[in-house]
């Protein structure tokens, strides 16, 4: 509930500064209706690295509404991405558990919940479709045995999730290789051959967007492969929550494995943790990044709870009353505990303190507007309430992107400050103490502006 409180007040919320991801989805939002590129040249210095089709997919459901632009309806979209997701979830355990309104009511709650643990839970981000790809990709392998037929539908989904899932985020093209281990181990070499053609499908992706939306591959490719990994953080990640749930499943699922190794669920346990490994690997390169956060691990809690929940139902589906153990409801219990921090909603005097933050920079871009300044600003929210006539040319997220790799096209943009080019610029605080850029210009910033 505290949870729940936490993402109604941030939703609503108008500004696009509290979270990394909202500026940059937001100005390619914008490139979109302006019909510019959608990905420029690193001299360009506003676009962004994170696959397209998110703001393509939204903004085709929105624009008939009038809302493409519109940051708090896009926010709520992602909202229902995850409810999906965790429909897709409890439908997928529902088959092996018990048939009553209780278990159903645990398990979807639960669900929710894990998905909501995100930082990124209210906010517009990539990692909502995805993790709805890997819900689907998780209730594959939970509906079909490999010994019987596949459905049409089911074998599309196969081939599809995995290109969908690398449409939205590359990280997502470890679910086809998570989807590839499952059915390698199942010894399937049918599902494998239908796997191989949505490998070479996700792979033509790459292409397709380099061809239609231009410098795809230098943003999504080269320019994160040149970005520093935090290599010690990474080690440490197997004390991180989602983390410590995956390894506890993983242990409850081979020991469980040993006793009711026939059981539908015991095996559907294994594939379960098999996806998870192969969306696990790519999940911990991007959480390897310098800038890689804790969203990246929450393939691990999502696939440590199924597989534990899985684990510990197989005996009873034996039984002709399919009960469900006492032992689910304190795993669903300890999982959502576990994985689910508390967070502080933002009400009362905090929430004002928002909102004024934020009509504070719309009317300062307004009159910058009015008297044809030129200005930098790091909300595309606000450039967008105060009507600015033109997409800005430069980002903040782009220069941080490009600053992490080393890349000369951010020395244009200091020289500009340096030389008082702005009339003037708003930026977040933190972005002074955590920059490297904007700590190397603080004295010019100091000097040169008020």
């Amino acid at each position: 509930l505290p949870r729940l409180v936490w993402l109604g007040s941030t939703l609503s919320l108008p500004t696009d500064l509290l979270i990394w991801s909202e500026p940059p989805l937001l100005l390619n939002l914008w490139k979109i209706r302006a019909g510019e590129a959608f990905y420029g040249p690193f001299t360009r210095l506003n676009s962004y690295s994170y696959s397209p089709a998110l703001e393509h997919f939204q903004y085709a459901l929105l624009r008939p509404l009038g809302l493409e632009l519109s940051l708090v309806a896009h926010r709520a979209l992602g909202v229902a991405w995850q409810l999906l997701a965790a429909l897709c979830l409890t439908a997928g355990v529902a088959r092996h558990l018990d048939r009553r309104r209780s278990a159903w009511l645990a398990l979807g709650v639960t669900c929710v919940g894990a998905l909501f643990s995100s930082l990124l839970a209210p906010h517009l981000h990539p990692d909502h479709l995805l993790m709805l790809c890997l819900s689907g990709a998780f209730w594959l392998v939970m509906r079909n045995e490999s010994h019987a037929a596949p459905s049409r539908i089911w074998l599309a989904l196969l081939v599809a999730l995995p290109v969908l899932a690398t449409m939205v985020k590359l990280t997502g093209a470890g679910i086809g290789l998570g989807l590839g281990l499952a059915y390698l181990w199942e010894r399937d070499l049918r599902r494998i051959g239908y796997l191989a053609l949505s490998g070479m499908l996700a792979v033509a992706t790459i292409w397709l967007f380099d061809a239609v939306f231009g410098h795809f591959s230098d943003y999504a490719l080269r320019l994160q492969a040149s970005h520093p990994l935090d290599v010690e953080r990474t080690l440490a990640a197997w004390s991180t929550p989602p983390v410590l749930l995956c390894t506890v499943a993983a242990l409850v699922t081979a020991w469980r494995y040993r006793s009711v190794r026939s059981s539908p669920a015991a095996r559907a346990a294994i594939r379960v943790l098999l996806v998870t490994a192969g969306i696990g690997l790519t999940s911990l390169l991007a959480y390897a990044k310098h800038g890689g956060r804790e969203n990246s691990l929450l393939p691990f809690a999502l696939g440590g709870l199924v597989a534990l929940v899985l684990s510990l139902s197989a005996s009873s589906e034996q039984s002709e009353s399919r009960t469900l153990p006492s032992a689910v409801y304190v795993a669903l219990a300890a999982s959502l505990a576990l994985v689910t921090p508390m967070a502080r909603p933002v009400l009362g005097e905090g929430r004002a303190d928002v909102r004024l933050m934020h009509q504070n920079v719309v009317g300062w871009l307004s009159e910058s507007a009015r008297q044809h300044h030129r200005v930098f600003a790091t909300s595309t929210a606000a450039y967008l309430a105060a009507g600015w006539p033109d997409v800005p040319d430069t980002s903040l997220a782009t220069l941080a992107e490009l600053e992490l790799a080393k890349r000369p096209e951010v020395a244009p943009f200091a020289e500009r400050v340096q030389a008082r080019y702005y009339d003037g610029l708003v930026l977040p605080a933190s972005t002074l103490r955590l920059s490297p850029l904007f700590q190397r210009l603080l004295p010019s910033l100091q000097a040169n502006y008020r």
